[in-house]
């Protein structure tokens, strides 16, 4: 699908998606209770791919028997459902068989081997395998990649009381407290000592009676940087939720983010697109660390980002783990824009028509329901225009 965005001004209020990486977490600690995510989500709801996929998979997984080489378990591109469901599984049943899509078959599932002698293997097409059985002992995972498969692990615990693991270098950190937030609102128990040790205890998780979940951080995220193009500020002509806890949500980060001119995206990756949008507006460089997991994500992000801001007319430069944008007053002009199947770069483009002298034009703009299928009607809700056409 292409999608043409234009807007000299956006304003009003928008109703964001639920918070999908607590979503995920909560389904599978709900089934783990032996409840269906269908009780907790309703099919008939406008979810997200990865939020419909993770509901199918979670169900198929704990009461449809899927997990097996006859009947492989769906979880369509979605890393984080793969990296947290893999570890529970496996502790569950000894083994599991994964169907992904080609874009998850590419990506790393290398450090739970390395942490716990679990076998993984890929195998094609789009299979991929993990097989093998956990002790009540310490594990050290190295997470300075990704912290999902420790956060995969923090739930696999829940299944062998005593198990201790070190979390190594971990990147996303407050996604490892967000998982453990979510194991303490179903009644689990996990210590971690002075040396950062974590260790699980006996204990019957007990599912909360009312479940509300948090507005997507990420997605809100792309309307703050619209305040922050528009006024100079974060907050401003679009009204956002404010989030409770914001230590449990890294991208509710961006509003302090905008106003500096270096920083490190270490805990929020999927921040840097539409940053580098934001920092178009300035009239100097502003200079982002902690890149280089990024390559690793959707599609390569730092290239795919790149390619966004040289289209509109910017100037980016990549060494190693930093990124240099130089800001342009927003002066942009009208261009196409290539998704490369990422969500994150058709917002991040669709708020950049913030600052061009004409539309900017999305290839494969479809992509943006894998996190946020509300996108395009809250964008048009904030008066502008998103034309969607097919191929």
């Amino acid at each position: 699908m292409i999608v043409r965005f234009e807007a000299s001004e956006l304003s009003g209020s928008i109703d964001p998606p639920p918070f999908k990486s607590e979503v995920i977490r909560c389904l599978i600690l709900y089934a783990m209770c032996g409840i269906s995510p269908y009780s907790v989500v309703r099919p008939s709801d406008r979810l997200s791919d990865d939020i419909a996929n993770a509901c199918s998979a979670v169900h198929e997984a704990f009461f449809g028997n899927a997990g097996s080489k006859e009947k492989p378990l769906y979880v369509g591109e979605s890393a984080t459902l793969l990296r947290l469901l893999a570890p529970v599984l496996t502790a569950r049943q000894g083994s599991v068989v994964f169907s992904v899509d080609p874009s998850l078959f590419r990506r790393d599932i290398s450090s739970l081997s390395y942490c716990t002698g679990i076998r993984a293997a890929k195998t094609d097409p789009g299979v991929i395998t993990f097989s093998g059985a956990f002790d009540p002992h310490k594990y050290s995972i190295d997470a300075g990649m990704t912290s999902q498969f420790a956060s995969g692990l923090l739930l696999a615990s829940l299944l062998v009381p005593g198990m201790e693991l070190g979390i190594l270098s971990p990147v996303s950190k407050p996604y490892i407290e967000l998982t453990l937030a979510c194991i303490r609102r179903f009644g689990g128990e996990i210590t971690v000592d002075q040396n950062g040790v974590y260790r699980s205890s006996a204990s019957e998780l007990c599912p909360p009676e009312c479940m509300e979940f948090s507005p997507d951080s990420s997605y809100i995220a792309n309307f703050v940087a619209a305040n922050f193009i528009m006024n100079g500020c974060a907050t401003s002509a679009i009204t956002v939720p404010r989030l409770n806890d914001t230590s449990l949500h890294p991208d509710a980060a961006i509003g302090e983010l905008l106003l500096l001119d270096r920083f490190s995206i270490r805990d929020c990756p999927d921040l840097f697109p539409i940053l580098c949008v934001a920092a178009l507006k300035k009239d100097r460089i502003t200079t982002i660390d902690g890149i280089a997991r990024l390559r690793g994500k959707e599609s390569d992000r730092i290239e795919s980002t790149a390619a966004m801001i040289r289209s509109l007319g910017g100037r980016i430069d990549i060494h190693g783990d930093t990124a240099f944008v130089h800001g342009c007053s927003g002066m942009l002009h009208d261009c196409t824009v290539d998704s490369f199947s990422d969500h994150r770069i058709v917002m991040a483009a669709a708020i950049a028509s913030l600052m061009s002298d004409g539309p900017v034009t999305v290839l494969g703009a479809d992509c943006v329901s894998k996190s946020a299928p509300c996108f395009f009607e809250d964008f048009r809700k904030l008066g502008g225009t998103a034309d969607e056409q097919l191929w």
